[in-house]
């Protein structure tokens, strides 16, 4: 292989990139940011520190992986308070969110308590408004972008 650019900009480890589009790249770190990145902005000849186009905050993302999905320009990841982020590619802060709560165990009804829960995996269900998310504690959620 042979390196065609390399893009700098996060403060942490990067845990997760996926493409936007064709020239469009979205990256989540361990510094509690997403970063899109402009591929046409990119330097062959060493590191691309403007090829950062926006950074998206609102989630926290410090140690736990937390997932990222990308669909039609919207951005979605998941947090360390247990919450689903959903972005759109010109917009910097959160369009939306949902806060998953636990399960009790006896009442089997969801409480707001989250014991350091994460959510730690989600999808965009292709070509809809579908996101499927899951948690840390095994509970999977299809949550309807509205």
């Amino acid at each position: 292989m042979m390196v065609l650019s390399s893009l700098v900009g996060h403060g942490k480890a990067v845990s997760f990139v996926k493409f936007v589009d064709s020239q469009t790249l979205v990256s989540a770190s361990t510094d509690g940011t997403l970063k899109l990145w402009d591929l046409n902005r990119t330097s062959s000849s060493g590191l691309s520190t403007d090829a950062c186009s926006l950074t998206f905050t609102g989630h926290t993302n410090e140690k736990n992986f937390v997932g990222l999905t990308t669909y039609d320009g919207y951005i979605a990841c998941g947090s360390e308070t247990n919450e689903v982020y959903a972005y759109y590619r010109s917009l910097p802060m959160p369009i939306t969110s949902h806060k998953f709560g636990s399960i009790d165990s006896i009442s089997g009804q969801e409480t707001s308590d989250d014991n350091g829960q994460f959510v730690s995996s989600v999808c965009w269900r292709g070509k809809s408004n579908m996101v499927v998310a899951a948690n840390s504690t095994g509970t999977i959620k299809l949550l309807e972008m509205v």
